[in-house]
């Protein structure tokens, strides 16, 4: 059994990493800016874990305080905080700084305390974008290339975070067992109607927000997968340094809004199945920076390499799209559409 630091424990993914932990017996300590949560978060945790197993403590990304208590007595640390926005900001420090420099406070105060196991949260959109055009295969060894065209904010953030994490560990806590989990889309089953940002997407296609949709590839993966290959990195004894890829399926928007629409019977029957024209999305783009953002991944085909995850972690992935109706089911279940 060990004591684990779950950061950022309120978000979509940290809950999942928590309960996961819980189930297989460790002791949890999340952190959260502010308190006021908690003890919403204690009733919904607490039934996974032995009694007392979750507790909580304040700490901020952005400030020192708090964080040599959160790492009192913690054998390992899962760094799961990283702001995901709905949309590019006007300033996108406001996304990059709480990304970099909170990993870096995260990794100083690990290694202060004699943490002697760290997993970060990292994301393909530090692997596949900024590319050439064209058809690619994608493994761990891939980067996202800054200087291409279309770079997020948020891709911005998940490179230069996973970057500064892997060259602080390399020059100054080389003692220090590092790994990171590199999901797609996360979508699967809420535990409760909080909703992450990417499960939005399929709230916002169960509204038909969008009457269409482009022909786009949805790189996805299962919330639960997510959670079991953090807490598998931090169990198993695996090399130091892995970068594991977590992508259960990329099947095209357009086929993944027919699964929902059969697979929720009447609950889907608003559920878009026309494709937008490219054309529309590029004029489209000159207005929305959603569609802007689509615009270098129309029609594009890519696929990622995951099988060290199979190999290290013995992980069979869920299907991008089993994940989307569970989502689906659980956003009906909470009055979320």
């Amino acid at each position: 059994m060990a004591q684990v630091l779950v950061t950022g424990i309120g978000g979509f993914i940290a809950k999942h990493v928590a309960r996961e932990c819980l189930d297989a017996g460790h002791q949890v300590r999340g952190t959260m800016r502010d308190l006021k949560r908690a003890s919403a978060l204690q009733d919904l945790l607490a039934p996974f874990g032995k009694p007392g197993a979750i507790s909580f403590v304040k700490a901020d990304l952005m400030a020192d305080e708090g964080w040599p208590q959160a790492m009192s007595g913690i054998d390992a640390v899962l760094h799961v905080a990283s702001p995901f926005p709905s949309g590019n900001p006007k300033d996108e420090a406001q996304i990059i700084r709480p990304a970099v420099e909170g990993t870096l406070r995260v990794l100083r105060a690990a290694k202060a305390g004699g943490i002697k196991r760290v997993v970060q949260t990292s994301s393909v959109v530090a692997v596949a974008y900024g590319h050439p055009p064209g058809d690619r295969r994608f493994t761990s060894d891939d980067w996202t290339q800054l200087e291409g065209p279309g770079i997020s904010a948020y891709a911005k953030s998940k490179t230069l975070a996973e970057r500064a994490a892997r060259e602080f560990v390399s020059r100054e806590a080389p003692e220090m067992h590092f790994t990171t989990i590199n999901p797609a889309l996360v979508w699967g089953p809420l535990m409760d109607a909080e909703l992450g940002t990417s499960v939005d997407l399929i709230r916002k296609i169960l509204q038909r927000k969008y009457p269409a949709v482009p022909q786009l590839q949805m790189m996805a993966v299962d919330v639960r997968d997510v959670a079991r290959m953090h807490r598998l990195a931090m169990d198993r004894d695996i090399p130091s340094g892995g970068r594991y890829l977590a992508v259960g399926g990329t099947p095209w928007m357009l086929d993944l809004c027919r699964v929902l629409r059969d697979g929720l019977g009447a609950e889907g029957k608003r559920v878009p199945v026309r494709r937008l024209p490219d054309l529309v999305v590029r004029l489209g783009a000159f207005f929305d920076s959603t569609l802007a953002d689509a615009v270098p991944l129309l029609g594009r085909r890519m696929s990622y390499d995951t099988s060290p995850a199979g190999r290290d972690l013995g992980i069979n992935f869920i299907p991008a799209e089993e994940a989307a109706l569970a989502s689906a089911r659980t956003l009906i279940a909470f009055g979320a559409v």
